[in-house]
């Protein structure tokens, strides 16, 4: 349920929230914590009118322009390998967490696949990418981009602007929309 934007309530909160259902009367209320910008990438119909106010509350939402204000900053102090590496280190935390393995067994110049990831898994992986760094990948990236360091120099050129030779070799690779 994470990784679709929801979160499970803990027993404090879920008390206290039935409790005002309960009082409201109404038989017709839910409750749910939601990640509205990762929900909002995963279902395009929660960018229609009859969401705004849920949309318009959510305070979670990190900016394009806050991240790259961040990553510029980044590309001023680091070189370019503390770059990649750094950039690989917040891959290996996303990949721990679909692989469900601790982030220190993760080598960055080590194969994602020998690691365990599969094609569902690297559809999640080219949307955590999107959604932690705001870029595209096409999802055959991972196929010749097998490891985390040689996915951070791809993303790396996407936040710069530059074009990748995977999309000069291949311009018709379907993205994950």
């Amino acid at each position: 349920m994470n990784r679709m934007g929801g979160a499970a309530l803990n027993s404090d909160d879920a008390l206290r929230l039935l409790e005002q259902i309960m009082l409201s009367k109404s038989s017709t209320l839910g409750v749910m914590y939601l990640d509205w910008p990762l929900l909002s990438q995963l279902m395009p119909s929660t960018g229609m009118q009859k969401y705004r106010e849920i949309a318009g509350s959510s305070n979670t939402f990190r900016s394009n322009e806050n991240f790259a204000a961040e990553f510029y900053k980044m590309t001023q102090r680091l070189s370019d390998h503390e770059l990649i590496e750094a950039i690989a280190a917040k891959l290996a935390g996303e990949l721990s967490t679909i692989l469900l393995i601790p982030v220190q067994k993760i080598d960055i110049n080590q194969s994602i696949y020998d690691l365990g990831l599969d094609s569902l898994m690297g559809l999640e992986m080219v949307l955590a990418i999107e959604t932690k760094f705001g870029v595209q990948l096409p999802v055959m990236t991972l196929s010749s981009a097998s490891t985390l360091f040689q996915v951070s120099e791809l993303v790396i050129k996407k936040l710069k602007g530059e074009t990748t030779d995977l999309e000069t070799n291949n311009p018709d690779e379907q993205y994950l929309d």
